[in-house]
């Protein structure tokens, strides 16, 4: 006998469609209605944050990213671009470095959202030096090197941080339209407080530096030219 679908009850019926759509979501082959969209990290000196820094040379700086997501400009949703930690070597010369290409749903992007994520115990990571052994204090969302003073430092942030950057003007994602997101950030930020240089050795300027660490991804926009200018 032909049955009917409404003679099930109607969330059973919401159910199998959530199912459906949670089941496209997670296809290795991504949306059918979707672009590739590349992420790169660019670093750059914001006007006056290295001028007066004498003591510092940095060498080396890399963060440790979680739950890449693009907010729509068209609702309050987001959407997950990258859950897994991604682990970015920062390149300090000014130049960029690319981290992750996803499928997109083709759609209207006022803001990307990611995570400075300090690692959790069992969690996979891409980068073991992230975490150093059982204690909680032992895992890390960046890690720097340098010399202070003539002297090797190396600085390890201790921080989870919610990063919440504007893309202006909003990326418009087209179907089957490759597209390329720059994310800027200044490390010279990292260590100079009102051009004041600030010691990465001393335990008491850690909270300072992650506040400054968290201020220096200065803007997010569309770049498929990569070079460092919003399109």
């Amino acid at each position: 006998m032909k049955q009917s679908l409404f003679r099930f009850p109607l969330p059973f019926l919401l159910a199998l469609l959530v199912a459906g759509v949670t089941s496209c979501n997670d296809s290795t082959t991504g949306p059918s209605n979707a672009a590739n969209v590349t992420f790169t990290l660019k670093t750059s000196t914001t006007p006056g944050s290295s001028d007066a820094r004498t003591a510092i040379v940095l060498q080396s700086a890399k963060v440790l990213l979680k739950q890449v997501k693009f907010h729509n400009a068209l609702s309050d949703d987001s959407l997950d671009v990258k859950v897994g930690p991604v682990a970015v070597l920062l390149a300090l010369s000014g130049g960029s470095t690319e981290f992750l290409v996803s499928p997109v749903p083709a759609g209207l992007y006022d803001q990307v959202r990611f995570h400075l994520h300090k690692p959790e115990d069992s969690e996979p990571i891409p980068d073991p030096e992230f975490r150093e052994g059982s204690s909680g204090d032992q895992r890390f969302s960046v890690i720097v090197r340098g010399e202070y003073n003539g002297v090797p430092f190396v600085y390890k942030s201790r921080r989870n941080t919610e990063q919440r950057m504007d893309i202006a003007p909003p990326l418009s994602v087209e179907d089957g339209v490759p597209v390329n997101v720059t994310l800027v950030v200044d490390p010279n930020m990292w260590f100079t407080n009102n051009g004041v240089e600030i010691d990465p050795t001393d335990p008491q300027n850690a909270d300072m530096i992650d506040d400054l660490i968290k201020a220096s991804f200065r803007s997010a926009f569309k770049d498929n030219d990569r070079d460092g200018i919003p399109e």
